[in-house]
C-alpha cells in the first residue's frame, strides 16, 4: 500500500468528544421531589434572593452615611487642595506623580474610616445575615421572613457581596465612594470655592455661604444628605406643595449675566456635586447574574430610554428619530448658545487647552 502524508497524523492525537447528559429523576425520587415541593422552593428562593439584595444596599447605604457623617477632618485634604490649584506654570516634572499620590492617600484615608468600624467586617461575610440585617429590620415582618429564610444559605451572597466590598475600595475605581470623593467631587467642590470669590463682590451672599464655600465644609457634603443640601444652595429647591420656592445661587448668577452686555463680565457658574455612591438612581452597581438578566436589563434601557416619548418642537418623538433631526439641523445653530454638560470633562477640557484643572485658577487661601 501507497503511503500518504496523511498517514503521518494517524494515531498521533486524541480524539475529544463531548458527551452530553440529562439528570432526570424517576421512580421515588421524582415522587420525593413532587411531593416536598422542592423545586418550587428553589424557584420562591430565587426570587426573595433579589428583594434581599434590596435590603441589603438598605443597610448599606445607612452604614455608609453613619459612617461618613462622623468624619471631622481630613489631614491629607489641604494637600490635595494646594496641589489641585497649582498652576501650569508652577507645576515641576514630579507634579502628576505627587498630585496621583495626594488622591491615593486621601482615598484610603476615607477607606480606613469604614474599616475601622465594627460592622465593617461583618459585611461580606454571613454575620451580614444572621447578625446586622435581622437588628437591621427588626419589627418589619416581611422583611424579616425573607432575611429568616436566607439564614442557612449565605452563600448565596457570595458574589453579590464581593461586588459591593468594591465600593469600599481605596483604588482608582469609578465604583468606590472614596474615587466618587475624592476624583470626581472634591475638583468640583474647589472649583466652586473659586467661583465663589469671584462672584461675591457681584450678588448677594450670606454668612451661610461663606461658611459653605470653605475647605473646611467638605466634610460634610460627604454623606447623600450633605450633597443634597450643598447642591440645594446651589441649584435651589422647587416649590412644592404648600412651600414656597427656594431661589439657589446659579439663578441669582443666571440673572446677573443676563444685564451683562458685554461676555467679559459674566460670571461662572457653580457645579452640582454628583450623588454618592449607592444613593437614590445609583443603580449601575447592580449585579447580573446570568445571560437573561443582562439581556433583561440591555432590553428594559431601550425600552425606557430610547423608545420614550419625549416633545421635541411641540411634537410626540422618540429619542432616536429626535437626535436625528438635531443633528440634521445642526449647521443652523447659534453657537453662542450651545454649552457643555458642567462635569468631570470639563476639568479633562480644561487641563488640554489651559494647562491646569481650572482653566482660571489664581491663588486664594
Amino acid at each position: 500500500m501507497t503511503k500518504t502524508i496523511f498517514d503521518n497524523f494517524t494515531g498521533k492525537y486524541s480524539l475529544s468528544k463531548t458527551l452530553r447528559f440529562e439528570l432526570k429523576p424517576v421512580g421515588k425520587t421524582a415522587e420525593w421531589i413532587e411531593k416536598t415541593g422542592l423545586l418550587k422552593t428553589d424557584e420562591q428562593r430565587a426570587i426573595d434572593y433579589k428583594e434581599v439584595k434590596k435590603i441589603i444596599d438598605e443597610y448599606h447605604k445607612e452604614f455608609i452615611a453613619r459612617v461618613l457623617s462622623g468624619v471631622t477632618n481630613l489631614k491629607n485634604l489641604r494637600n490635595f487642595y494646594n496641589l489641585y490649584k497649582t498652576s501650569k506654570e508652577k507645576q515641576d516634572t514630579g507634579f502628576d506623580k505627587k498630585f496621583e499620590n495626594a488622591q491615593k492617600l486621601l482615598r484610603k484615608e476615607i477607606v480606613d474610616v469604614f474599616k475601622k468600624d465594627e460592622q465593617y467586617q461583618k459585611l461580606f461575610k454571613k454575620e451580614l445575615i444572621q447578625e446586622l440585617l435581622p437588628e437591621f429590620i427588626s419589627k418589619d415582618i416581611p422583611k424579616e421572613k425573607l432575611v429568616e429564610g436566607f439564614q442557612r444559605w449565605t452563600t448565596y451572597f457570595k458574589g453579590f457581596n464581593e461586588n459591593r466590598q468594591n465600593m469600599y475600595s481605596d483604588e482608582d475605581k469609578a465604583t468606590a465612594i472614596a474615587y466618587r470623593i475624592v476624583n470626581e467631587n472634591l475638583p468640583k467642590f474647589i472649583d466652586n470655592l473659586k467661583v465663589y470669590k469671584d462672584i461675591k463682590s457681584k450678588i448677594k451672599t450670606t454668612a451661610k455661604s461663606d461658611q459653605v464655600f470653605s475647605l473646611e465644609y467638605f466634610v460634610h457634603v460627604l454623606t447623600q444628605y450633605g450633597i443634597d443640601e450643598y447642591n440645594a444652595v446651589i441649584g435651589g429647591i422647587p416649590a412644592e406643595a404648600g412651600k414656597e420656592k427656594i431661589k439657589g445661587l446659579n439663578e441669582d448668577i443666571n440673572l446677573y449675566n443676563q444685564k451683562q452686555d458685554d461676555k467679559k463680565n459674566r460670571l461662572p457658574k457653580f457645579k452640582q456635586l454628583y450623588k454618592q455612591i449607592l444613593s437614590d438612581k445609583q443603580s449601575f452597581l447592580d449585579v447580573i447574574e446570568n445571560d437573561q438578566e443582562l439581556l433583561n436589563a440591555i432590553n428594559g434601557f431601550y425600552r425606557e430610554n430610547i423608545l420614550a416619548k419625549h416633545k421635541i418642537n411641540g411634537e410626540d418623538k422618540d429619542v432616536l428619530s429626535g437626535l436625528k433631526e438635531l443633528l440634521n439641523n445642526i449647521n443652523g445653530f447659534d453657537v453662542n448658545k450651545i454649552y457643555l454638560r458642567n462635569d468631570t470633562a470639563l476639568t479633562d477640557i480644561s487641563q488640554k487647552v489651559f494647562g491646569d484643572w481650572g482653566g482660571y485658577w489664581t491663588n486664594i487661601e
